[in-house]
């Protein structure tokens, strides 16, 4: 009988650790999904805010006449990410460039993370229109933005 008694609180223990690990484990599940979409947020905050300068200096830069005439024959884009934040970042960047398919270059965009001496963060995009046929660089362009704290 004292063996039954104790092999049943046995069981109750163990039912109530299984308990409070699920109960752990779904604080836990729900803390990092949570977590998760907080940095998405801010990744895509980030991200939409870097379209939005890129494009409006580029504007600037092509009708200031910045630009060679190669921009207008761009058939491919490739972004190169330089670490693992830049690869997440470089998944919803749109460059300031209508792709032209019969255009005879391509444009390569390295993006490069930075921390300013200011501790802002920095994004840097190294532009390179290339030469289809023989991969020979035509032009070059660094631009660095800093973007928003939040």
């Amino acid at each position: 009988m004292m063996k039954n008694k104790l092999l049943g609180i046995a069981l109750i223990l163990t039912a109530i650790i299984g308990a409070i690990k699920l109960s752990t484990d779904l604080d836990t599940s729900s803390y990092k999904k949570q977590q998760t979409a907080s940095i998405n947020k801010k990744l895509n905050t980030k991200k939409l805010y870097i379209n939005k300068i890129w494009h409006a200096d580029f504007d600037r830069l092509i009708k200031s006449g910045e630009i060679p005439q190669a921009w207008s024959k761009i058939n491919q884009i490739i972004f190169i990410p330089t670490d693992p934040e830049t690869t997440e970042l470089i998944k919803l960047l749109k460059a300031p460039v209508v792709i032209n398919k019969s255009g005879e270059y391509r444009l390569e965009i390295s993006v490069i993370s930075h921390q300013s001496d200011l501790d802002k963060t920095q994004i840097i995009l190294q532009h390179n229109i290339i030469q289809n046929e023989n991969d020979d660089t035509i032009w070059e362009m660094n631009r660095t933005y800093n973007l928003k704290a939040n």
